[in-house]
């Protein structure tokens, strides 16, 4: 197996366990709030490692060989069409048809479109946008230092923090897409972005058994020393933007590429992987629609069944992206109707 092979393996890998975990932490939120464990133990890297993934994916195409010297505006013409089709339009489309399933089954005109025509339904992919918007951007300046894009993008992070909350408000005040959200997250995209420059000097360190041993004895501690009983005030990028917060975010993620790194390819993971964006977008309406369903036999909250519940929910989700995937490709990429004419 290539190195570049090895690579994308991992990537898939690290994928698959964030949307899995992210199922995890929504299904524990529906079903019983007062669960929120699990929730607490993946919120640092279940959605963090997809901006600081894809961050190292696009640094990656760009810097390798310094091939950001030659970027130019046709390129940048082509990655913003990839965002407008492959995210901004496509989270357009699954916030209307999951929009009935996740408001309980209600509908208001003026709410839905606010909510699905202002990027309000999925926060994770919009955010996604103005993130990528924002590094292509800059990316015209052709610049090949990539220190220089880490402190430009740590400024805007600063910024926006300093200019409002960007996270713990009501989901309709992130009106229109996130916004600040997506600007913030441009820094751990970078972050992401100095993990390829430096990976091979920071993979020596952590595959050593004893810096492993350290990070996850670090990380733990820094997440008990942050536990206030009933939440984890250290989670980085969700309103609570500290130092306790980003060494939870980096180290997990440290720990998880890690982790992925000695998995081994397998077909159900690697598919989840591939299709990240399409589980992301089903993650809150399926959840919530088989919740109906164990609702109605009015059984007694359990761990046995809380599992029941993921296990089911990822099930339908594998079942729905492959349909969607294989039959349905104009969901994720409107640009496939006109390529089959």
């Amino acid at each position: 197996m290539t190195e570049k092979q090895q690579r994308e393996h991992w990537i898939d890998t690290l994928k698959a366990i964030c949307i899995i975990c992210v199922y995890i932490a929504h299904c524990e939120s529906f079903y019983c709030p007062s669960y929120n464990i699990a929730q607490l133990i993946v919120t640092p890297f279940y959605v963090n490692a997809f901006f600081f993934i894809n961050g190292y994916l696009i640094v990656r195409k760009y810097f390798k060989n310094n091939q950001i010297v030659n970027y130019s505006f046709k390129e940048y013409k082509k990655n913003i069409l990839n965002i407008l089709f492959r995210l901004a339009i496509p989270t357009i489309i699954f916030s209307a048809i999951i929009y009935i399933p996740k408001n309980n089954f209600n509908f208001d005109l003026q709410n839905f479109s606010a909510v699905v025509f202002g990027g309000v339904s999925l926060w994770f992919t919009s955010a996604l946008c103005i993130s990528q918007f924002v590094i292509h951007t800059l990316f015209l300046s052709k610049q090949k230092n990539i220190w220089l894009y880490v402190l430009i993008t740590f400024t805007i992070f600063l910024l926006t923090n300093i200019f409002g909350d960007v996270r713990s408000k009501p989901a309709i005040e992130f009106f229109p897409w996130y916004w600040q959200t997506g600007m913030i997250y441009t820094f751990l995209m970078l972050l992401g972005g100095l993990y390829y420059k430096y990976e091979s000097k920071i993979n020596h360190i952590i595959n050593k058994p004893l810096a492993f041993i350290i990070a996850f004895l670090a990380l733990t501690t820094v997440m008990i020393f942050a536990w206030n009983g009933t939440q984890m005030n250290c989670l980085g990028l969700s309103g609570k933007s500290n130092i306790l917060g980003f060494t939870t975010i980096i180290l997990s993620i440290l720990l998880l590429i890690f982790v992925a790194k000695r998995i081994d390819s397998n077909k159900m993971t690697d598919f989840i992987g591939r299709q990240s964006i399409v589980f992301y977008f089903l993650s809150g309406a399926v959840p919530s629609t088989i919740l109906k369903c164990i609702e109605m036999f009015q059984l007694e909250k359990s761990y046995m069944i809380l599992t029941a519940y993921i296990l089911l929910s990822l099930t339908i989700s594998y079942v729905t992206a492959y349909i969607i995937t294989k039959h349905l490709p104009f969901l994720v990429d409107i640009r496939t109707i006109l390529k089959k004419k």
